[in-house]
C-alpha cells in the first residue's frame, strides 16, 4: 500500500513537472512511478512523452513500446505505434541541411536521400557545362585598304552564348534544393515535436491519479 501511495505521489509530481515544461524532472518522476508500480501502463506512457519532450527519442520509443506490451488492448494502439515510428526516424538540423545544400545535392545527401541528391547534382553540373559551352563563329569582313581596294577577310570569334542563362539556372537549382532540404529537416523535427507536445495520461475521468489496480486506457 505504501509503495502504491508513493507511486501515485510521484505520478502526480510528474504531471505537475510536465505541465511546467520541466521534462527531464518529469521523466525522473514517472520513472519512480514505473519502479514502484510496474504494472501501471500509464506510468510508462507518460515517461515516454516526457522523454520525447526532453529529446530522448530512443528511450521514449522504448517506453511507448513497453506501454503497448503492458496494455495490448489499448484503444490508441495505432496512434502510439505511429508515434513510435516518428520517434525512431532520424532528425536533421535545418540550418545544416541548408548550408550543406549550397553545394548542389549535398543537402539531400545529408537528409538521407542520395537519389534526389544525385539528381540535383546532375542538374547543376549540366547547367555548369552549358555555361562553359563555347561557340566559334567565322564571318567575312569587308575591308578596304588605303587605296580603296576591297580586301575581304575572315574574322573568327569565340562566345559562350548560354553563360548567363545557365548560371541563373544553376543558381536557382542549387538554392531551391537547399531550401527543400531545410524544409525536409524541419519536417523531421516537427514529427518528434508533435509527439512531445501531446498531453500525458491523467486519469480515466480527468482526475489526477494512478490506477494501479485496474486496467488503464491511455489517450494519445
Amino acid at each position: 500500500l505504501e509503495s502504491a501511495e508513493r507511486a501515485t505521489t510521484s505520478f502526480r509530481s510528474g504531471l505537475a513537472l510536465y505541465d511546467a515544461r520541466r521534462f527531464v524532472a518529469a521523466a525522473d518522476a514517472f520513472a519512480e512511478t514505473v519502479r514502484r508500480a510496474p504494472a501501471a501502463a500509464e506510468g510508462l506512457f507518460n515517461r515516454g512523452l516526457a522523454r520525447a519532450a526532453a529529446g530522448r527519442r530512443s528511450d521514449a520509443a522504448k517506453d511507448l513500446d513497453a506501454y503497448l506490451i503492458a496494455n495490448p488492448t489499448a484503444d490508441d494502439r495505432t496512434m502510439v505505434a505511429r508515434a513510435i515510428d516518428l520517434l525512431r526516424r532520424p532528425v536533421y538540423s535545418a540550418s545544416s541541411a541548408f548550408s550543406r545544400g549550397l553545394l548542389p545535392g549535398f543537402g539531400q545527401f545529408y537528409t538521407g536521400r542520395p537519389g534526389r541528391g544525385v539528381v540535383v547534382l546532375a542538374l547543376a553540373a549540366g547547367a555548369g557545362g552549358m555555361a562553359w559551352y563555347q561557340k566559334t563563329e567565322t564571318k567575312q569582313v569587308q575591308y578596304r585598304d588605303p587605296n580603296g581596294v576591297l580586301v575581304p577577310y575572315d574574322s573568327t570569334s569565340t562566345k559562350r552564348p548560354y553563360l548567363s542563362t545557365a548560371l541563373a539556372v544553376g543558381a536557382a537549382v542549387t538554392l531551391g534544393a537547399a531550401i527543400e532540404a531545410a524544409r525536409f529537416a524541419l519536417h523531421s523535427s516537427s514529427g518528434v515535436a508533435r509527439v512531445a507536445n501531446l498531453a500525458p495520461y491523467v486519469g480515466p475521468r480527468g482526475d489526477v491519479g494512478l490506477m494501479v489496480q485496474l486496467p488503464v486506457m491511455a489517450r494519445f
